[in-house]
């Protein structure tokens, strides 16, 4: 698998419960054409059969209950590339000074705890960087099938241009192939983005949003503007490092020929709209808290709270009342913390629980 002329490129998936899901992103990554490529596989402590399950793939063994859309790019997967080290963490900070690298193998991360998006592809950052001292990050969604030359597209983007600091896929619709659900998109004044839906084919377009589900990094990226934040336990990460970039005047770009096809909204999470739209609020007033100074920031919040309410009042049909105390609700979080940490992002779910 090794190659001693492209760059290498670690990819990092995170899994908690959707098995299925990793199963077969992890089947269409074994067809990449992209020759040197290592894999940091990171289950974050879940709490259903997924590592038994994922394992039994992993060996060889027929997985039942995987149902897909594209046969074509997962049936028959190569398990010759799909060779994995197993890596117990229980302590953190984890010492992975003493990790010896297993030539030709990826790395299996059983967590003792569920880190949350940001601090577990920070973990895995950190230990890859270790173990391979990669030239690329890929951090990819676990509900995501991936076309062959995805990756060979993105180095090959990246590698022409060493002033890109990083890069997307086009990103398309896991129900609906044919369809771009994001082609990256723009960080708007108010504090929210706007995606592409359309680029012309076998170029590549500026961003300054780059979608957190498929974002490729070059390493001297994370060594200059550093990791993921870690004030949010779900959610926000993408755009805290989209506008992280771009207030540095860093550059980042979509890949036209690098596709991707996601499970938009299969979160566990997405399916409660009203309470997505109370978290993502709070995470986003939370976020731009830390940007702008104390009265700029209270009249933008201002506006984005009106804007808030607006989605759940015009586009998802929320009654207006209703609409007024969830996002009263949102105000109040937001002046009561500085992060938005995984007992904060419960407590905001559970509040929808009667």
């Amino acid at each position: 698998m090794i190659s001693k002329v492209e760059p290498l490129v670690t990819i990092i998936i995170l899994n908690w419960n959707k098995w299925q899901d990793t199963v077969e992103c992890l089947a269409s990554l074994s067809h990449l054409t992209y020759p040197n490529y290592r894999i940091v596989l990171v289950d974050n402590n879940s709490l259903n059969d997924s590592v038994t399950q994922i394992k039994a793939f992993l060996t060889g063994q027929r997985v039942e209950g995987i149902q897909t859309h594209f046969s074509q790019l997962v049936e028959r997967p190569d398990m010759t590339k799909l060779q994995f080290m197993i890596q117990k963490i229980d302590n953190y900070p984890f010492d992975y000074s003493s990790f010896q690298d297993d030539s030709g193998q990826h790395l299996w991360l059983l967590l003792s705890e569920n880190l949350g998006f940001a601090r577990a592809n920070n973990l895995a950052i950190a230990i890859a960087s270790q173990l391979y001292n990669p030239d690329y990050f890929f951090l990819l969604n676990n509900d995501t099938v991936v076309e062959p030359d995805a990756v060979t597209h993105l180095v090959t983007a990246m590698t022409s241009d060493a002033t890109i600091a990083a890069a997307q896929p086009v990103i398309y619709y896991y129900s609906n192939p044919v369809q771009i659900a994001n082609a990256g998109g723009i960080i708007l004044p108010w504090g929210q983005t706007r995606y592409y839906t359309k680029i012309r084919a076998h170029t590549w377009q500026k961003i300054t949003f780059i979608n957190g589900c498929a974002l490729f990094l070059r390493r001297e990226t994370i060594e200059k503007f550093g990791a993921l934040t870690e004030r949010f336990f779900f959610a926000e990460e993408d755009f805290e490092y989209s506008l992280r970039l771009k207030r540095q005047r860093a550059r980042a770009i979509c890949v036209a020929d690098s596709k991707i096809y996601h499970k938009i909204g299969a979160s566990e999470i997405a399916q409660n709209i009203e309470r997505k739209v109370v978290l993502f609020a709070v995470n986003r007033l939370v976020d731009l808290k830390h940007y702008y100074v104390p009265i700029i920031w209270r009249f933008w919040a201002s506006l984005s709270l009106l804007y808030f309410w607006g989605l759940l009042f015009f586009k998802y049909r929320v009654g207006w009342k209703k609409s007024a105390n969830l996002i009263s609700e949102a105000r109040q979080w937001v002046h009561q913390v500085s992060e938005v940490d995984k007992d904060t992002v419960m407590a905001i779910l559970r509040r929808g629980v009667q």
